[in-house]
């Protein structure tokens, strides 16, 4: 069975949920007989900038293996650029027009930038390049210059429009949640519609007593502990305090935590710029897939002992 994730993720940019004022630029551009060839979707993880690639590079007339999507977290270097650059060489096999969408491309070397510079500049005729970052501050200043869009982001969704798309869910999947449910969920989600997919995954059949339960542990999670955890971090408490918040919030998923520590010490940086905020910020840029409640804590311990 699809995940709801999948099953509702748009199709057309007029399914998307929120963000009219960068949809209604990225129509109007596509509609340009001399529109663009390289593009940059920005935002946080999780608001549809992937989604809105797909959608762009079925526009474009990119069908099936003509659209390629590559993931720089995982290849990373100048081997990948010096491939990307002979594959724009060939002519698309399906269609009119040959995407390649870019994923997490501020984790590219800059030897990978650099390398691209040129082909991101002057593509071949039938060929699109559509990057995607939660942060470009990474990406080489001529790499930005090259981009269109570079001006907007892809912002989170804003209440009502959360609400929208859940009841859309919940209705779609014939199964009615009282309004209290709801705005637990979207409390939660904090404007990220695939965390909220994600969460309706795993809660759309509970029954009410476990549903109630299961959505007060998560804001208990979101609101509570991670917040009390990041300002002991953000005012260098001592280790011993740091560890004890960190042991309740063991059995959490540590990326949820990543993620409300950077939201809370992007908002700090911007109103006290110093070097011991920023280093908070570069402790906890890389997910935790991999190393998992022990990454948290290790990165923690790197933000306190600055």
């Amino acid at each position: 069975m699809a995940s709801l994730a999948n099953k509702y993720r748009p199709t057309v940019m007029s399914e998307v949920k929120g963000n009219d004022n960068l949809k209604s630029i990225i129509v109007r551009t596509l509609k340009k007989k001399d529109r663009p060839q390289t593009y940059i979707l920005q935002g946080e993880r999780g608001c549809g900038k992937t989604t809105m690639a797909r959608i762009m590079a079925r526009e474009f007339g990119g069908k099936g293996r003509d659209i390629r999507e590559i993931n720089i977290s995982d290849m990373r270097g100048i081997d990948t650029a010096r491939l990307l650059i002979e594959s724009v060489g060939y002519a698309p096999l399906l269609s009119d027009s040959k995407v390649i969408i870019l994923n997490e491309v501020h984790k590219a070397t800059n030897e990978f930038q650099n390398a691209m510079l040129e082909k991101l500049e002057e593509p071949p005729a039938n060929v699109y390049f559509i990057l995607c970052t939660t942060d470009p501050g990474r990406l080489l200043k001529p790499v930005l210059s090259r981009c269109a869009l570079r001006n907007y982001s892809v912002q989170p969704l804003r209440r009502r429009e959360m609400k929208q798309l859940v009841l859309e869910v919940l209705a779609g999947e014939n199964i009615k949640w009282r309004t209290e449910h709801i705005t637990k969920l979207i409390k939660v989600v904090d404007g990220i519609p695939r965390e909220a997919l994600v969460l309706l995954d795993g809660l759309i059949e509970l029954e009410e007593k476990r549903l109630t339960r299961a959505l007060d542990e998560l804001v208990n999670v979101v609101s509570e502990l991670p917040v009390e955890l990041v300002r002991a971090i953000n005012g260098s408490a001592p280790w011993k305090e740091v560890a004890r918040i960190l042991k309740s919030l063991e059995g959490t998923t540590p990326d949820d935590i990543r993620w409300v520590i950077l939201k809370y010490m992007r908002k700090v940086l911007l109103d006290n710029p110093q070097p011991a905020k920023a280093h908070i910020i570069e402790c906890f840029e890389d997910s935790f897939g991999d190393s998992g409640f022990a990454g948290l804590v290790l990165a923690c311990y790197k933000a306190v002992h600055f």
